[in-house]
């Protein structure tokens, strides 16, 4: 029942993990789009997020796990 309850609120659609919400703009800190920022558009169960990145003129949304952005 605890464990329900801290997964609802880590995965809420408005407040997915601490101080950032969806449509927010976050850091990508690790894996390939290191360095680049882009804006929250989901997050997922199994810990994953899209994210809306700007790569070489158009806006492509890339999916990656979680611990990979900061806010």
């Amino acid at each position: 029942a605890d464990f329900d309850r801290y997964r609802v609120s880590v995965f809420d659609q408005t407040r997915p993990i601490d101080g950032i919400a969806i449509g927010d703009t976050v850091q990508v800190v690790d894996g390939p789009f290191r360095d680049f920022a882009g804006e929250l558009r989901a997050v997922h169960p199994d810990k994953r997020v899209d994210i809306l990145i700007k790569l070489f003129g158009s806006e492509r949304e890339i999916e990656m796990p979680l611990a990979w952005i900061r806010g």
